[in-house]
């Protein structure tokens, strides 16, 4: 009886593991995708800088949500901060809504007190996560981290760092899914 033997190169085998890694990614981990192909953006309740509570499904049928995840020991944080405030500025009152997570595992009390430090000021609502609670149900893995939601629900983009050149794929994104 012959033996048969599966031989995959290095080349073949970073190939197998790419291809593996793409079909899990696309499965994600809770499974969900509405009929647009787009996934679900998750459940999730924020506790504002103040204490009090909203969840993300209040937004849906009404705002686009832009959730972005910044830290005040992140420079690429800080410097995106003006960006938000002017999308805030300019769409804020025509449905998006921007919510600022904060990603230094404290409570609100204790970042107020290092907020006056920033060159930057926020006019959108500021969400602490002392628990990683909201970092963890969004997969974050560095920051700054932008999601936004569009009304349906879907998450349509999500992007990772922060550089002026990403400034007009945020606008023209924002801008279709507020004409949605």
């Amino acid at each position: 009886m012959g033996r048969y033997r599966l031989s995959v190169g290095s080349a073949g085998f970073i190939g197998l593991l790419g291809l593996f890694i793409v079909a899990a990614g696309c499965v994600g981990s809770r499974g969900d995708v509405k009929e647009s192909g787009f996934p679900k953006a998750p459940s999730v309740t924020f506790t504002d800088i103040d204490g009090g509570n909203t969840s993300l499904a209040g937004y849906l049928g009404k705002s686009v949500v832009l959730v972005n995840f910044w830290g005040l020991r992140c420079q690429n944080c800080i410097e995106e901060i003006p960006f938000l405030e002017r999308l805030n500025n300019k769409y804020g009152s025509k449905g998006l809504v921007i919510l600022g997570v904060n990603t230094d595992g404290v409570d609100g009390k204790t970042l107020k007190r290092f907020m006056p430090q920033l060159s930057a000021k926020f006019t959108y609502p500021v969400i602490v996560d002392p628990e990683f609670k909201v970092v963890d149900v969004f997969q974050m893995m560095a920051a700054p981290l932008s999601i936004i939601i569009a009304r349906d629900g879907t998450v349509r983009f999500r992007h990772e760092g922060y550089t002026p050149e990403i400034e007009g794929e945020y606008v023209t994104l924002i801008e279709k899914l507020l004409a949605e």
